[in-house]
């Protein structure tokens, strides 16, 4: 498996799989489809954008989030968030999404980012189990709702010992 960041040829496949997979968990996700499509967008506003390949196809994509910005999902100055995690169903299972997040927190410590946020939601399961044993904590406190009925779940990996939530 190879992380590397999405070809902008790639672009509308990288949007489509996360669109495409969201939908299959998220329920009325129709306006928020067009903000996962928009791989440029995210890239444009110094979003990262990775995919991981297996055998020459794209399984996986993640966007990390360098800092505060347009993408950013959380108000800690010395934190970096993960965003639109997703994983071509035949590849779920085999470590494609874990890798991708380890990616991710690789490349905070290399930002020396105190803290890496990201949300969920109730029918991602499979993804909180993951981010349980990879160390992320939840942190109800900061549990929010873009959408009336729709609260995210926050989670939080602590790359400095004394990284507050926020």
């Amino acid at each position: 498996m190879l992380i590397r960041d999405a070809r902008p040829e790639e672009y509308e496949e990288v949007g489509s799989l996360v669109a495409d997979v969201y939908a299959t968990i998220i329920p009325g996700l129709d306006d928020y489809a067009h903000d996962l499509r928009d791989v440029a967008g995210r890239i444009d506003a110094g979003v990262l954008v990775w995919v991981a390949e297996v055998e020459g196809a794209i399984a996986g994509t993640v966007s990390y989030v360098p800092g505060l910005g347009p993408y950013a999902e959380f108000e800690d100055p010395h934190g970096a968030g993960i965003r639109m995690l997703a994983v071509l169903p035949v590849f779920q299972g085999h470590g494609v999404g874990m890798a991708l997040v380890q990616a991710c927190l690789d490349r905070a410590r290399v930002d020396q980012r105190s803290a890496v946020y990201l949300d969920t939601t109730r029918w991602m399961e499979t993804a909180q189990r993951m981010y349980a044993r990879m160390g992320f904590e939840r942190t109800p406190e900061l549990d929010w709702e873009p959408l009336p009925g729709m609260t995210l779940f926050k989670y939080i990996y602590r790359l400095a010992p004394d990284a507050a939530p926020s």
